[in-house]
């Protein structure tokens, strides 16, 4: 740079030595010569291509950041608080019946659950006995009023009257029948069973080709001893207005469970004989028939339930003093099977026919390995709903 600018005064120097080397005449008009212009024309490029190089240079620094930035410079913004992790409420247990053991049970086909009446005991000995329904979920119910089930009793459905119904008796005090229709959400009276109000009844089951409830009814026996022959139990049948008897039952009777049977269009009886056996009877609308042999199993009858993914009717019994292990056996064509099961159900409730569904529920404590030992028992722990698999009593979930 320093260079550049000696020689633009040096040549700008010289023009003017030039000028004064021709001083003004008068009389003519002033015009510099070639000469003189030449020195001047040249100075003047270099000045120009002096100021284009610096402006060169000014926009260099710009381009290339020498010079400060007019653009001030950007702020990242800043991130968002992170929310706090919502609170989880805890979970409340749902509620279920436990130390239920002996309770009456039915499946109400009118409100598609499944019913269980307990006695006083069942409750702590005081207040009202607890109803409970299940469909999947287990609901306490508080009627205003609930049926005496300090005697002898058990359910049925019964379609015609829009709900399930408790039949039993009174203490041996007040000896008579009762009869109370579930109507869902309350217990309403009926008339009196037609069965002798010293007979308790035994077993029962809706007839649904005939739609009416078949209803084995014996005298109530106790505290006597051998002191008498008790009298034959009766069979019963009721339309939900009408009740009528028909022939005596087995005579050797001592307990009995039924069912209806889909397949056979009949109600199966099995009944506990005295040899401890297994007599299993058919309802043909007037009488019983003997199906199979009696006693071709030896088991306690405990339960029995349809099962349509098994086409037969599935008994469960439950172990005894006699028999370590319990038993699941599917009735089908008159003829008996043994099922080999995997798990089952402590302490059983009851075992019942799902209409709705066409299955087998069995009502227990939650089930356990065939093969446990040692058995746990605790009437304490809630009451669970399982079904038949086939192989195994599984529990069931919310449908």
């Amino acid at each position: 740079m320093d260079v550049l600018e000696r020689g633009i005064r040096d040549r700008l120097a010289a023009a003017g030595a030039e000028m004064g080397a021709h001083p003004y005449r008068g009389g003519r008009a002033m015009a510099p010569g070639r000469r003189t212009l030449r020195p001047l024309l040249a100075a003047a490029a270099l000045a120009v291509a002096i100021a284009g190089a610096g402006t060169g240079l000014g926009l260099h620094s710009r381009l290339t950041g020498h010079r400060p930035s007019l653009v001030p410079a950007t702020t990242p913004s800043p991130a968002p608080p992170t929310a706090p992790p919502t609170p989880q409420p805890t979970p409340t247990p749902l509620p279920a019946p436990h130390g239920m053991s002996g309770a009456a049970t039915v499946w109400d086909s009118a409100h598609h659950e499944l019913l269980v009446v307990g006695s006083v005991d069942t409750k702590g000995g005081a207040g009202d006995p607890p109803t409970w329904t299940w469909d999947g979920t287990w609901h306490e119910q508080h009627p205003a009023a609930s049926p005496d089930t300090g005697g002898s009793g058990l359910l049925v459905d019964m379609p015609p009257l829009g709900g399930a119904v408790w039949l039993g008796t009174t203490p041996a005090d007040q000896s008579g029948g009762i009869a109370e229709l579930w109507t869902g959400s309350a217990w309403r009276p009926l008339a009196a069973p037609g069965y002798p109000s010293d007979f308790q009844p035994v077993a029962a089951a809706y007839d649904e080709q005939r739609h009416q409830a078949v209803v084995v009814a014996g005298p109530v026996v106790g505290g006597c001893g051998a002191c008498g022959t008790p009298a034959p139990p009766q069979t019963w049948t009721w339309n939900g207005r009408t009740w009528t008897r028909h022939g005596d039952a087995v005579s050797n009777l001592i307990g009995g469970t039924a069912a209806w049977d889909p397949d056979a269009r009949s109600v199966v009886m099995l009944s506990t004989t005295g040899g401890g056996g297994v007599q299993a009877l058919s309802w043909n609308g007037t009488a019983w028939t003997r199906l199979g042999s009696p006693g071709a199993i030896q088991v306690g009858t405990a339960g029995l339930a349809w099962d349509a993914g098994a086409g037969a009717l599935v008994l469960y019994s439950d172990a005894a003093y006699d028999r370590p292990q319990p038993v699941t056996a599917l009735f089908r064509n008159g003829r008996w099977q043994t099922a080999t099961i995997a798990t089952y159900p402590e302490q059983l409730v009851a075992v019942v026919s799902d209409t709705t569904r066409r299955r087998a529920l069995l009502v227990g404590l939650a089930p356990i390995s065939i093969t446990q030992t040692p058995v746990p028992s605790d009437d304490q722990n809630d009451d669970v709903v399982l079904g038949w698999t086939g192989s195994a009593w599984v529990q069931l979930a919310a449908p």
